[in-house]
């Protein structure tokens, strides 16, 4: 063997060796990236379940102090004075929520087709003009009337005839 022959072969194997070395730095490479991947995931998920168990702890604790509120949130009904022309009880309540709600069994006495009957007071008057179908009983009939409820807190009833008319069941917003 001649020594260019020796140096050839020399040279193929340190080609071989480097060609070796490289893929073995590429797998590690990869390697490398792959477990750093599965790490920022589980990280993430880590994150995520204590993200998680905190949010929950939060919502139970804050809903179980809003039931404690509304228990302890006492309704007070209020009487409105009515108008001439009818006779009976209007009670207002506000809720919790701003949710006005109205009770009471009002005669209406007039035959006049449109009467305002009362006045909300302020806090207690809806954000805009309200209108509810009520029932109107007399002693012939069963007719329908129209309560309007107006932003500046007049109390209407719209109706030909006269009998008494409920007012439980009608609530509405105050925001």
């Amino acid at each position: 063997m001649t020594t260019n022959d020796t140096v050839q072969l020399r040279i193929d194997f340190l080609n071989t060796r480097i060609s070796d070395l490289t893929s073995n730095m590429y797998f590690q490479f990869t390697l490398f990236w792959a477990l750093l991947s599965v790490l920022a995931a589980l990280l993430g998920l880590t994150a995520y379940i204590v993200i998680k168990k905190f949010t929950e702890s939060r919502v139970k604790k804050e809903i179980s102090e809003f039931k404690k509120e509304l228990r302890n949130f006492d309704l007070q009904w209020f009487s409105s004075v009515l108008l001439m022309g009818f006779s009976g009880n209007l009670e207002f309540t506000k809720d919790y929520f701003e949710v006005v709600h109205l009770r009471g069994l009002i005669n209406k006495s007039s035959t006049n087709q449109v009467i305002e009957f009362s006045k909300m007071p302020v806090g207690y008057r809806p954000t805009r003009d309200m209108i509810f179908t009520i029932p109107l009983t007399n002693s012939d009939s069963l007719e329908y009337g129209l309560l309007i409820i107006e932003e500046s807190g007049n109390v209407i009833l719209k109706s030909r005839s006269k009998g008494n008319f409920s007012l439980d069941g009608v609530y509405y917003h105050t925001k």
